[in-house]
């Protein structure tokens, strides 16, 4: 009871603390004021999905039982805190994630708005409201729990709780807590990645093609690739893997499959989750030329369409020599 009283009351302090600007550009998120107070722990603010008019809050404030360090600072498009005890970073991208990592055994409190719910379900825990969805996600091997409006992970070292918003409604969630989708990519102006897995990533962009190379993830593994819509477009992308990969409209469709891609999409963002060999994979997205199968169909019927024309011709000389 005593430690419940303690989060109400720094919960209580924070809801009144405004947002801050933050220290660089944010165009999917953003957040109030950053403190953090040694080894007593750390707090974030008013993390809200959009900015300005748009901006929706999603939690009061996400706090660390154990900090012991700075506060953020600008790194790409993340904002990050480093302590001895914990980080925070926030990825400002689509799917605006905010992780918490844990250094030695710690815990990990997301508190929620009157108007946003949540219910966990082990491992994760959809959150959301009318507006959007989302998940709060253990990477560890404790189960999220909820105390009134706060969803509490209790973390080991190493371990990680983060929230991560969906695209189009489709939640990623189980598939990222049980290690089968091993990172998030977001392609444009600037890169991000964001591993959930052992794994080596890395992405870069050239025009309107997104290039991810993936290894050490292995056999029947996913990765969640992400840009704006200006970027991907999600009636023209196609996906390269060792070949052309063909699109399934659900995400039951590709796991029972076994290989392909699922878009999803909303207005701001397209997600292309790719279903692969991450053994050591170079993955292509966009609008890509045709694919070899394609271009070797069409070279087949240029042949057979030859070879029965000459073959044709050769018959009717031998008739006329007749």
């Amino acid at each position: 009871m005593r430690r419940v009283a303690a989060m109400a009351a720094v919960l209580a302090a924070l809801a009144v603390l405004p947002l801050a600007p933050s220290s660089m550009a944010l165009d999917y998120n953003q957040h109030g004021v950053f403190t953090a107070a040694g080894t007593g722990g750390a707090s974030l603010a008013g993390y809200d999905l959009g900015v300005g008019a748009s901006a929706r809050r999603v939690f009061d404030s996400v706090t660390v039982d154990a900090f012991d360090g700075a506060g953020l600072q600008a790194e790409g498009v993340r904002e990050r805190a480093r302590g001895a005890n914990a980080s925070f970073t926030i990825h400002d991208t689509p799917h605006a994630a905010v992780v918490v990592e844990a250094f030695r055994t710690n815990a990990a409190h997301f508190a929620l708005p009157p108007s946003v719910g949540a219910i966990p379900r082990g491992a994760w825990a959809s959150v959301g409201d009318e507006g959007f969805t989302g998940a709060l996600i253990l990477l560890g091997q404790g189960l999220w729990a909820k105390d009134g409006s706060v969803l509490t992970a209790d973390l080991r070292s190493g371990e990680r709780a983060l929230f991560r918003a969906s695209i189009g409604g489709e939640e990623l969630a189980p598939w990222i807590a049980e290690g089968t989708l091993v990172a998030d990519v977001t392609v444009g102006p600037r890169a991000d990645v964001l591993s959930y897995v052992l794994a080596q990533v890395t992405a870069d962009r050239d025009g309107s093609v997104a290039t991810v190379r993936v290894s050490g993830a292995g056999p029947g593994r996913m990765v969640a690739i992400t840009a704006d819509r200006g970027t991907l477009d999600p009636a023209t992308l196609a996906v390269d893997g060792a070949g052309r990969l063909r699109a399934y409209s659900t995400m039951d469709a590709l796991l029972a499959a076994g290989s392909g891609y699922v878009v999803h999409s909303d207005a701001r963002a397209v997600e292309v989750v790719v279903l692969a060999d991450l053994t050591d994979a170079t993955l292509r997205v966009g609008i890509l030329g045709p694919s070899a199968d394609a271009v070797l169909g069409v070279v087949l019927v240029v042949v057979t369409f030859a070879a029965a024309t000459w073959a044709l011709a050769r018959r009717r000389q031998g008739v006329n020599d007749a």
